[in-house]
C-alpha cells in the first residue's frame, strides 16, 4: 500500500494523478471490507477444531466452536453486502467523480491549446507591428501588409476554429479524447 501510496504522491498534478487517487480511494474501500472478512484458512481450521471437538465428545466446546462459526458466517455475509453494497451503490458515484476528472483532463488540454494559440497571435501582432514600424510612412506598403496580416489572421483563426471542431466531433463520436474516456459522463 506505502508503494502504491508514495507512486502516486510522486506523480504530476493533474488528470492522471486524480485519476489514480480516486480509483486508488474506490478499491480501498472495497478491499478494507475485504480484509475484515473471516477467510477460508481461518474457517478451515475452525471445521478441523469442531471435529477435533466432536470426537472428544468435548459438547460444551463443541457448541461453542460452531456459535463462533455461526457468527463468522453472519459477518462474512454482512461484509458481502457491505462490498455489495458499495460496487453497486457507490460504482455510480464513482462513475461520476471519473467522469468529473476525465471531463476536467479534456477540458484542460482544450484550455492549454486555446491559449498557446492566444499566444502565438499575440506573438504575430508583435511581428506585424514592428514590420509597420519598419516601414515608416509609406501608406502603400502599410496598407498591404495590414491586408497580408488580416489575410493570415483569417487562416490562422480558421485553422485553430477546424482543429477545436474537429475535437469536439472526436469527442462526441469515440467517447473519448486522447486516452481519456468520456463516456462515463453519460
Amino acid at each position: 500500500r506505502q508503494l502504491e501510496d508514495d507512486r502516486i504522491a510522486a506523480m504530476q498534478d493533474g488528470y492522471a494523478k486524480e485519476l489514480a487517487l480516486e480509483n486508488q480511494r474506490y478499491q480501498r474501500e472495497i478491499d478494507d471490507l475485504q480484509r475484515q472478512k473471516v477467510h477460508t484458512e481461518e474457517m478451515a481450521k475452525l471445521d478441523e477444531d469442531i471435529a477435533k471437538a466432536k470426537q472428544d465428545k468435548d459438547i460444551t466446546r463443541y457448541n461453542a466452536l460452531l456459535q463462533i462459526k455461526k457468527g463468522w458466517k453472519e459477518k462474512n455475509l454482512l461484509l458481502d453486502a457491505q462490498t455489495n453494497q458499495i460496487i453497486e451503490g457507490k460504482a455510480a458515484i464513482h462513475n461520476l467523480k471519473l467522469a468529473t476528472i476525465e471531463e476536467k483532463g479534456a477540458k484542460d488540454i482544450l484550455d492549454k491549446r486555446k491559449k498557446a494559440h492566444d499566444e502565438a497571435k499575440v506573438l504575430r501582432e508583435l511581428a506585424y507591428q514592428e514590420e509597420l514600424l519598419a516601414v515608416g510612412n509609406n501608406k502603400i506598403k502599410k496598407r498591404a501588409l495590414t491586408e497580408q496580416y488580416e489575410r493570415n489572421e483569417l487562416l490562422q483563426e480558421e485553422a485553430f476554429l477546424k482543429e477545436l471542431l474537429a475535437q469536439y466531433k472526436d469527442i462526441i463520436d469515440k467517447g473519448g479524447f486522447e486516452g481519456i474516456n468520456l463516456d462515463l459522463l453519460s
